[in-house]
């Protein structure tokens, strides 16, 4: 009995609509082998006359966008120069966010680009304007810490210029304590390089105040 052919005059194989050229559409003369909609361009779109091929909008140039006259290749949103986000007219090609020249953030106009935050100038933290690029502190020169304003590199106290140490206002670089100029030690104020005690000039010795000398012993 041959091809079954349920319409009229329809090249369509599986085509119920009339003259539809469409082989996978069941509209009205769709060009579009994957729509059922009306003279519709796109490839892969169900919308009116969409020249974006992997949309389903009406009139979107963004081949991988659903959104309305979206110029962003990579994003769903309306007219959106970022192609690789899903904002709103956001220049940051790597962000989400609105209006951010930060290209590795989804923060609001913030210029660090390893950065989360809203204007912050520190390329590698999530805080507010901290010049500090390794840290998420507020306004921490100290490119190593999570504090507030520490000089020291190493730290994570508050204004500690020890660079090895996390205590406050510590000239020692090795050590935790408070104003210790013993630079192997975690004592307070112990001129002994070697000693953790308190006052002990011994330089060998962990005791306090201990003046024996090694043949004493």
């Amino acid at each position: 009995m041959g091809k079954k052919i349920s319409s009229v005059l329809d090249p369509n194989p599986h085509s119920s609509s009339v003259l539809d050229p469409n082989p996978h559409s069941s509209s009205v003369l769709d060009p579009n082998p994957h729509s059922s909609s009306v003279l519709d361009p796109n490839p892969h779109s169900s919308s009116v006359l969409d020249p974006n091929p992997h949309s389903s909008s009406v009139l979107d140039p963004n081949p991988h966008s659903s959104s309305v006259l979206d110029p962003n290749p990579h994003s769903s949103s309306v007219l959106d120069p970022n192609p690789h986000s899903s904002s709103v007219l956001d220049p940051n090609p790597h962000s989400s966010s609105v209006l951010d020249p930060n290209p590795h953030s989804n923060s609001v106009l913030d210029p660090n680009p390893h950065s989360s935050s809203v204007l912050d100038p520190n390329p590698h933290s999530s805080s507010v304007l901290d010049p500090n690029p390794h840290s998420s502190s507020v306004l921490d020169p100290n490119p190593h810490s999570s504090s507030v304003l520490d000089p020291n590199p190493h730290s994570s106290s508050v204004l500690d210029p020890n660079p090895h140490s996390s205590s406050v206002l510590d000239p020692n670089p090795h050590s935790s304590s408070v104003l210790d100029p013993n630079p192997h030690s975690s004592s307070v104020l112990d001129p002994n390089p070697h000693s953790s005690s308190v006052l002990d000039p011994n330089p060998h010795s962990s005791s306090v105040l201990d003046h024996f000398a090694p043949t004493s012993l």
